[in-house]
């Protein structure tokens, strides 16, 4: 061992390692302490400053009213932050009366990391708590659709507490409940804030309202159009009975909607009727109507006992006939009817009030028949026609 360590060649081998360490400490000399020193993160945190007060006490005046916290984190991950914003900065002013103090601020629900909390103290200002009585007005911005209209609106809430110091109650001139109507067709109900506001309609900072919020309602109506109601007899009364009239009343009515008719087509039904019977019906509502005032009409309908008598020979007329044809009957040119109706009507009933014709307007020189119409006074029916058509001639005229 001692001729090892006195040999040449073994101390040249070990002054070469140690050159080759030096060299190597010499061109590298940070890369150890940067591989290993750690990237700091310098984040802030802004959280508002809650001030507690005694029962009898309200805050006027919080400077700054925010206070931040600094955290210095090797790697700030996302659960981190979200336990930051859990965070209340808190200021304990319970022991304090009216007036301006210094007071010290904390931070409660913190994670277990270190922070740096700025500022320490803030400046706050105190007076006695007063609490009103005052009115809700509702207030309604914008305008509702083309055509329509608002009625009045409502609130669930009439009369709310105003609680604050007396100088920041006595700014307040109204408390408003606003609610948004551009463009509506249809009735609104809202959930709104109640808001303190001055003179100028700013609201006034410091003053509670309780309650705080309130549910608005605004009647919106559709265009509105005066109609008039046209009674159509449905069914038909016992055997033996007839009807010999019917009034509605009111005979007209007001209808809401957009395009809603100049006329309106009840239909009254009087099935198995044996006496004269008045009833309530409700205005039909569909896609036009949205809403009729009054909702519903009375309608009385009169029934007799019925009549039927015979008519003969009633001649059968030509109407509307081309300026460019020429319609003639064939062999029958009358016919021959009976005819049914109340008592009242058919004791006067005579040929002069019955008429028998066939329509021209549509008929072509291929038709060789025209079917009969019948125009009776009214309540007067046709329940037996000799025949229902007669044999016709159109040429070219």
């Amino acid at each position: 061992m001692d001729k090892l360590f006195s040999s040449n060649n073994f101390l040249r081998v070990i002054a070469v390692i140690l050159s080759i360490i030096l060299w190597l400490s010499v061109q590298f000399p940070n890369n150890t302490q940067t591989a290993v020193q750690p990237v700091t993160h310098i984040d802030k945190f802004p959280r508002p400053v809650h001030v507690e007060t005694a029962a009898n006490m309200v805050v006027t005046s919080v400077k700054p009213a925010v206070a931040t916290l600094q955290v210095k984190e090797s790697l700030l991950t996302t659960a981190l932050s979200q336990q930051m914003l859990n965070v209340e900065i808190l200021a304990d002013a319970k022991k304090l009366g009216p007036g301006t103090h210094q007071v010290s601020v904390q931070a409660i629900h913190a994670p277990p990391i270190n922070y740096q909390l700025n500022p320490t103290k803030i400046t706050i200002t105190l007076a006695k708590k007063a609490t009103e009585q005052r009115t809700v007005k509702v207030v309604l911005k914008g305008s509702v659709k083309q055509g329509y209209k608002m009625g009045d609106p409502s609130s669930t809430v009439n009369t709310v507490s105003l609680i604050g110091a007396t100088q920041k109650l006595r700014q307040v001139t109204k408390v408003e409940a606003v609610v948004q109507v551009n463009g509506a067709s249809s009735d609104l109900s809202e959930q709104v804030d109640l808001v303190p506001v001055d003179n100028s309609g700013t609201t006034v900072q410091g003053v509670t309202v309780s309650p705080a919020t309130a549910t608005v309602n605004v009647p919106i109506q559709s265009p509105e159009t005066t109609a008039s109601i046209h009674p159509q007899i449905v069914g038909t009364p016992a055997p033996g009975y007839a009807v010999a009239g019917v009034s509605v009343q009111p005979n007209s009515v007001k209808l809401f909607g957009e395009n809603a008719p100049v006329n309106v087509q009840l239909p009254v039904d009087v099935s198995g009727l044996t006496a004269t019977s008045t009833k309530k019906i409700g205005i039909p509502l569909g896609q036009t109507i949205q809403q009729a005032r009054p909702e519903e009409v009375s309608v009385k309908v009169t029934i007799e006992q019925a009549s039927s008598k015979a008519v003969k020979k009633l001649p059968i007329q030509i109407r509307n006939v081309k300026s460019t044809e020429v319609v003639q009957l064939g062999k029958t040119t009358t016919v021959d009817l009976r005819l049914t109706g109340p008592q009242s009507v058919m004791n006067t009933l005579s040929t002069s009030n019955i008429t028998a014709y066939i329509d021209a307007s549509k008929l072509t020189p291929n038709d060789t028949s025209a079917p009969i119409l019948i125009n009776t006074p009214k309540w007067v029916q046709v329940t037996q026609m000799s025949t229902t058509s007669v044999p016709v001639t159109v040429t070219k005229g």
